[in-house]
């Protein structure tokens, strides 16, 4: 049997504690003290022991609202618990937008009194208190909008919280122009769209908003404006009201069914002066697996290449065009580019640009070094190319370096070794022009045969043997230290980085286990596998300092794993990191020595 879940009033609960009641309809409009009675509308879906509950209030004229009085707005109430029931005597109010935040818990909390006039140009929020929940488990745990809430033996949870509506800004006539869309963060406009679905990645309401905002960015012409807020609610509103209309389902992760064909659907938008922009937004299925014509086409010298990774041969007149530059020189990525057709697919001759990768090029070293053409069509589909570029001759004698990671350069003067700032890539091929030895050690002239510069001959004759090698997930911000475990530098490896170590675990002179990332170079090795730590208090698992990560507890006495140093949250407290994006606070962790 369906039950039947209801959001209602601090009035009603009460009464629910006996029996869920269900009140008369009213009209969704404000009243004079900018109070209202919400209508509810559910999602049908059942909420099961321990699952997450949205609860949302909408403004349903937020586009179109002006200066006046507050009793103008319109709003409705939803839930993801299922289809509810109106219940008089619920109040509305609402607050300017920088008067309503959240605590600790993830609790709406306001500033000030509400606001019964509307002023041009301001953005505000609408807040409902005191909404409680009837119809499920009881004595049960939920987590309702991030907080986490428990029922009575009635099945209600009847402590009244808050719900706040997105922010929205109030129409001023005062302002001139019209809101318009960019194409890919170009100063053309567009008004439409073609967005790749994408399974892993872009197969989400947010995953597909975030793509078209970021994409097709909003600008304007005099001083109107969109906010970035009113933009992303209006995409959100408009990929819903899509999936709905097309028979796509969202799954309890989130997940949007993959479609068979392409759809399309219009955002619109408004500005703070009620002028209005549409951009047409055409979902990309993703059914070209087996169309092999489907990815971009990549010609050059008049062959093609289509799919990923392919490694080409350039002819003698394209090293000298565009694949060689001297010592010192300036890589010339549009001159490369423009040496490049790229058609959409292979079954049109339209032609899109290419994108060039040339980071790998160290024009202060004579060498050889990759360097990747690519493009990505309007599908989602890429194709990419690799060929060697060359800095410095041509035909000099290369040698490839084999290390354990970057090597440096020096410059000797006589018998004066000085090390430089450059280093050299493992796995580069340099051009050498001859060996010199000075105080015992051999060292080869590297970038022409006059140059003063050289590496060590060990890293490019075969005589070192490079440890093995291993890839480690780094989960904590980790600086870079030498064997004193002293800073090197200010560079550090960013959290969730696939980061390459070279030998096993190994111990700085101050006895602290560390992994070698580079010559000389290491990282404390609890920014990678962590510290054990015994929980002394029962601990939930946060996102943020206002938003649990999930409705898990980790109970009193387990042992868990955190990594690096705990971090300070904006509201002063400290955590430990556990996993992506969860953390425990300090205060319920001892670290196991």
């Amino acid at each position: 049997m369906k039950k039947n879940y209801r959001i209602v009033s601090a009035a009603a609960a009460a009464l629910l504690a006996v029996a869920p009641v269900a009140a008369s309809a009213v009209s969704p409009v404000f009243a004079a003290d900018a109070g209202i009675n919400v209508p509810v509308q559910g999602s049908g879906s059942t909420a099961v022991e321990g699952s997450s509950i949205s609860a949302t209030l909408n403004i349903t004229n937020a586009t179109s609202l002006k200066a006046g009085a507050a009793s103008a707005i319109s709003a409705n109430l939803t839930t993801s618990a299922g289809t509810g029931k109106i219940v008089a005597n619920e109040k509305a109010h609402v607050y300017p937008a920088d008067k309503v935040g959240t605590d600790a818990n993830g609790a709406i909390t306001t500033t000030g009194d509400p606001v019964e006039n509307l002023e041009a140009g301001k953005s505000y929020i609408a807040v409902i208190d005191g909404v409680t929940i009837s119809g499920l488990t009881a004595n049960a745990s939920y987590t309702v909008n991030g907080m986490s809430k428990t029922t009575d033996t009635y099945g209600n949870i009847a402590t009244g919280f808050k719900v706040a509506s997105a922010a929205f800004t109030v129409q001023d006539s005062s302002k001139t122009g019209h809101p318009y869309f960019l194409n890919g963060n170009s100063t053309h406009s567009t008004t439409t769209a073609k967005v790749p679905f994408t399974s892993g990645s872009n197969d989400k309401i947010a995953t597909l908003a975030s793509y078209i905002t970021t994409n097709y960015p909003i600008a304007s012409t005099g001083t109107t404006s969109v906010s970035a807020e009113a933009y992303k609610s209006a995409v959100v509103s408009a990929i819903q009201t899509a999936l709905s209309a097309n028979g796509l389902k969202v799954n309890n992760s989130g997940v949007i069914d993959t479609p068979a064909t392409d759809f399309t659907f219009p955002v619109t938008v408004t500005s703070v002066n009620g002028t209005t922009a549409t951009l047409n937004v055409t979902v990309k299925a993703n059914n070209h697996a087996s169309d092999k014509l489907a990815n971009p086409v990549i010609w050059l010298n008049g062959k093609s290449y289509i799919g990923q990774n392919q490694t080409i041969e350039l002819t003698d007149a394209n090293k000298k065009d565009f694949a060689s530059v001297k010592v010192n020189g300036t890589v010339d990525t549009d001159k490369i580019a423009a040496a490049f057709t790229v058609t959409v697919n292979g079954h049109t001759t339209n032609t899109m640009p290419a994108k060039v990768d040339a980071s790998k090029v160290n024009t202060k070293v004579a060498g050889v070094y990759p360097v990747t053409v690519s493009a990505t069509n309007p599908d989602g589909l890429t194709s990419s190319v690799d060929f060697n570029f060359i800095v410095g001759d041509p035909n000099a004698d290369y040698k490839t370096v084999q290390s354990d990671s970057d090597i440096p350069v020096y410059t000797i003067s006589g018998n004066s070794v000085t090390k430089t700032t450059t280093t050299i890539a493992n796995g580069t091929q340099v051009a050498t022009y001859g060996q010199v030895t000075v105080d015992g050690k051999k060292y080869v002239r590297i970038n022409s045969a006059d140059s003063n510069q050289y590496v060590e001959s060990q890293y490019v004759d075969g005589t070192f043997k490079p440890a093995k090698q291993s890839t480690v997930t780094v989960m904590h911000n980790a600086y870079i230290y030498d064997k004193d475990h002293k800073r090197v530098g200010t560079k550090k490896i960013g959290s969730y980085t696939n980061t390459t170590v070279y030998g096993d675990k190994t111990k700085l002179n101050d006895g602290t286990e560390a992994y070698q990332v580079g010559d000389g170079q290491y990282i404390d090795a609890g920014n990678v596998d962590g510290y054990k730590a015994t929980l002394n208090h029962n601990s939930y698992i946060y996102k943020t300092s206002k938003k649990r990560a999930n409705h898990k507890k980790l109970l009193k006495g387990s042992t868990v794993t955190v990594y690096g140093s705990s971090f300070t949250f904006k509201n002063g407290q400290k955590y430990y990191r556990i996993a992506k994006g969860q953390y425990i606070k300090v205060v319920n962790a001892d670290i196991v020595k």
